[in-house]
């Protein structure tokens, strides 16, 4: 009989194994910054743990979202989760797909360095669609066999951990059928809460939230996971692109004065939006092109639109530093300018 550290009911034993695969998760962040510290821009020990604390909350939904089965299979109000039988199924599940979250984050450690950004739903499509998947899974295995090792070595100390418990049928209130229904119900909301990674209403946790952690746009990468960037990826045509900033219609002549008046409230002076924070979101934007069909960078964009709708400067060299310092907080400081510019780029 093996060995268990300890003994507890089904809570106990679902939120001690939970917290090992979250673990395991969150620590192969720190290989993945150690592996691509060069792409990744991080010069210190302290940066990463940095990074990795901010990245918690995306570890997190990529965890409820591949143990929603085992969460739900465990926290059901009735006997028969203690059963010997019922309990191996459930810890094949567990294996599974934690093995399959573990095994992408790690995997992707070496590939990151191909493409530059972290795992999305295309790449996967690319890789199984391809007809000669065999022969590249071997050579990739035979250049970069200790990640196999290492996946093997995680997923393996993984489930030894998970079987340190022993489960034992719950005592006191816990034991009533009406205690038990209301856990499951309370699990339920916490998995969908961590699914979503915020609270309250708005769209759930996205990738470019990661932003907001990083000081540099590489950095982006060690906040995210590479499970959390494949689920939040299967609904996008174009999921190997971060952002996506388009100042024009798809006809080659208008433009979207909406979104250049949203981008111009959202890059001006807050007091929500303090000037690193408003620096990130013009460097992510910079590193973009455009959807435009010349593929014009969006500063070359919004500058041939200025152009048009003020007058007077045509030339792009001439407009860009303009620009620049009015974003960073220059010339929209001016209270009566500002209304000045607001309307400039809100009229046809």
């Amino acid at each position: 009989m093996k060995r268990k550290w300890f003994a507890t009911d089904a809570i106990g034993a679902t939120l001690w194994q939970l917290g090992v695969a979250l673990l395991l998760l969150w620590l192969s962040r720190f290989a993945f910054a150690w592996y691509n510290a060069d792409i990744c821009a991080v010069d210190s020990f302290g940066e990463v743990l940095r990074l990795s604390a901010h990245g918690l909350r995306f570890d997190l939904s990529a965890l409820a979202y591949f143990n929603a089965l085992f969460i739900l299979m465990r926290v059901l109000p009735f006997n028969f989760v203690y059963s010997a039988a019922y309990n191996r199924i459930v810890l094949w599940i567990y294996g599974i797909c934690n093995g399959i979250m573990l095994a992408i984050n790690l995997g992707d450690i070496p590939y990151f360095r191909f493409t530059g950004a972290r795992l999305r739903w295309s790449n996967v499509l690319n890789i199984t669609t391809d007809s000669d998947i065999w022969r590249i899974v071997l050579q990739y295995a035979g250049s970069y066999w200790w990640a196999f090792a290492a996946v093997g070595l995680v997923v393996a100390a993984m489930i030894w951990l998970a079987t340190r418990v022993r489960m034992r049928p719950s005592a006191g209130f816990l034991s009533r059928k009406g205690w038990r229904i209301a856990v499951a119900i309370f699990f339920a909301g916490i998995t969908f809460l961590a699914m979503r990674g915020r609270v309250g209403a708005g769209v759930p946790l996205a990738i470019p939230d990661a932003a907001f952690a990083a000081h540099k746009s590489p950095q982006i990468n060690v906040v995210l996971n590479s499970p959390f960037c494949i689920l939040r990826s299967l609904n996008r045509k174009k999921s190997n692109v971060e952002e996506e900033f388009s100042f024009f219609d798809d006809a080659t002549t208008g433009y979207n004065p909406q979104f250049c008046t949203q981008w111009i409230r959202l890059a001006r002076p807050s007091k929500y939006c303090d000037n690193r924070d408003r620096e990130r979101r013009i460097g992510m934007a910079r590193q973009h092109r455009s959807t435009h069909r010349r593929r014009e960078t969006w500063i070359d964009a919004i500058s041939r639109f200025y152009s048009r709708a003020v007058g007077g400067i045509s030339t792009h060299n001439s407009v860009q530093p303009v620009l620049l310092w009015w974003i960073h907080g220059g010339i929209v400081r001016i209270p009566c300018i500002r209304p000045f510019l607001l309307h400039a780029f809100a009229i046809q």
